[in-house]
């Protein structure tokens, strides 16, 4: 990191404290620069967020080489948090983490996270993170809808699963290996979903749990499918996916 990005951080962290603030550095060419991005949490103070519409103005601008953001407050360093590691693992983009209490930056990098044993983080690592990320093992890329908060509850309009299958290319089937099951799980919508696996048993990644697999053909899961699909696009000899 050169003088003059870390320079410019630091005046955005300070300039934004008790908030946490964010950007990006960007390569152009043989150029570096720091582009600061308004942080639209909803607790800006503990967590920051950058909407989609700032993400793809900056790639407008060249190639994204870094996320920045800051730990703000008394005694904080710039120690990784578990959502912050989760996060640059989906981005794939180093992260750079900046204390301005003690004036100390750090940099995590994001590697390949196991389908299996993954923790669980709502919006990041949950079921449609496992689904995405095991359909990316066959060569079937899809759309993130992901949300941060329980879309599933009833103060919330969201329905994610019901209304997105058909729009991600999933056509209703017989299950088989390789199709991704929608459940109903303890609420009133289509809130959970697996892979039926080559053996037959389920991949998924429950609320709250880690990401394992479990008996699918007769039991508890089995009882609350509500429809079985497979993606268009996903090869009927599935590509091996366990480490």
């Amino acid at each position: 990191m050169n003088k003059t990005i870390m320079t410019a951080i630091r005046a955005h962290a300070l300039e934004e404290s008790p908030r946490e603030c964010c950007g990006f550095v960007i390569q152009s060419g043989r150029r570096q620069s720091y582009i600061p991005i308004p942080n639209s949490h909803e607790n800006p103070t503990e967590h920051f967020r950058i909407d989609g519409d700032h993400w793809a103005n900056a790639e407008d601008s060249g190639t994204i080489i870094r996320v920045i953001h800051s730990h703000p407050g008394d005694g904080a360093r710039p120690i990784p948090s578990d959502l912050d590691r989760q996060q640059c693992n989906n981005s794939g983009v180093i992260w750079g983490i900046y204390a301005p209490d003690c004036d100390q930056y750090a940099e995590i990098t994001p590697d390949a996270i196991p389908l299996i044993g993954r923790a669980f983080i709502l919006g990041s690592h949950d079921c449609w993170g496992l689904i995405m990320d095991w359909h990316a093992t066959q060569g079937v890329e899809l759309n993130d809808f992901r949300v941060d908060y329980p879309w599933w509850e009833s103060q919330y309009t969201d329905n994610l699963y019901f209304d997105n299958w058909e729009k991600e290319g999933f056509i209703e089937c017989d299950p088989m290996p390789g199709c991704m099951v929608i459940m109903q799980v303890e609420s009133g919508k289509w809130n959970h979903a697996g892979i039926i696996t080559e053996e037959g048993e389920l991949l998924h990644h429950l609320y709250g749990q880690p990401s394992c697999i479990t008996p699918y053909s007769r039991g508890y899961f089995k009882e609350r499918t509500m429809i079985s699909v497979r993606h268009k696009n996903l090869p009927l000899e599935l590509t091996q996916w366990r480490v």
